[in-house]
């Protein structure tokens, strides 16, 4: 009897997922806010740094755009960039166009990486979202996105990583 319980136990706990995290293919990389010298002919080979992947994300919520990193990534360090380039399996997708803060006094009609008050980050398709309903270049902005934009939502729910 103990054998037969042993092997009932041992066959159900065999099939518990333990393997360890798969690789996101959602990469992020950044482009600082100043001059590199790439640009100035210096080092054409220069490659942007990865500043994140899908990895570093722990949920993304497709309604309000908030996206939640991981304890082990500090949004604040994308402070550093002026353009954020996601890709997906070595495809480009999109560019977030500028980080954002409360206290920016600036506008922009496209993607945007904005942290809130409380450290919360979400993207957004302008800044500040009352542009939105003012400027037809958001929704043309965000149309031209549109494919792209669904392929990482997609992936994003491939990885299990979408909340709803």
């Amino acid at each position: 009897m103990n054998v037969i319980l042993f092997c009932v136990l041992f066959t159900f706990s065999s099939c518990e997922d333990n393997s360890p995290e798969q690789s996101s293919l959602i990469t992020v990389t950044g482009e600082a806010k100043t001059k590199s010298s790439s640009e100035n002919g210096e080092n054409p080979n220069d490659v942007a740094p990865v500043v994140f992947t899908g990895n570093d994300i722990a949920w993304f919520n497709s309604k309000t755009g908030e996206i939640k990193f991981r304890e082990s990534f500090n949004p604040n360090d994308l402070e550093l960039y002026q353009n954020l380039h996601f890709y997906l399996a070595g495809d480009h997708l999109f560019t977030v166009v500028t980080y954002v803060l409360p206290i920016h006094s600036f506008a922009s009609n496209d993607l945007v990486l904005y942290i809130d008050a409380d450290g919360k980050c979400y993207l957004h398709d302008c800044y500040p979202l009352s542009l939105m309903e003012i400027l037809p270049e958001v929704k043309e902005n965000k149309q031209k996105r549109e494919v792209a934009w669904n392929k990482f939502i997609n992936q994003l729910k491939n990885e299990k990583k979408l909340k709803k």
